[in-house]
């Protein structure tokens, strides 16, 4: 697979700007996309959702959703590094980590706590 092609199934798969959503709308299209210091937009894969009332580990298992999803589409490039995951294709490797980022809670009225885990492209 050439790099082309591998951007087209990551994008297929839900790969895209990291938005500042509500936890309960997970409408990618809209949101204020979330920068780095650089100025430079992230990009990775929405997983679970936290705010200042979770009780449960209800977000890691979304998270773990989001890994299996990659994991069946490139089960021979697939692999972990310390708190990475990596995609390996020849000399092409992509590698994600897991990252909160704050939610934008005021539209739907909600805490300002609520953060959304996000599987990051790392650069």
């Amino acid at each position: 697979m050439n790099k082309k092609e591998i951007n087209a199934k990551l994008k297929e798969l839900g790969l895209g700007f990291v938005k500042m959503n509500t936890p309960t709308s997970y409408d990618l299209k809209s949101g204020k996309c979330h920068t780095d210091w650089d100025g430079k937009k992230s990009k990775g894969f929405i997983g679970g959702s936290i705010g200042p009332m979770t009780m449960t580990n209800a977000h890691q298992g979304h998270n773990r959703q989001v890994e299996d999803k990659i994991r069946e589409e490139f089960p021979r490039n697939f692999s972990y590094e310390v708190n990475t995951l990596v995609l390996t294709f020849d000399k092409i490797v992509y590698k994600f980590e897991w990252k909160l980022f704050p939610a934008n809670t005021v539209a739907c009225d909600l805490d300002s706590g609520y953060q959304n885990y996000w599987l990051t492209l790392v650069k």
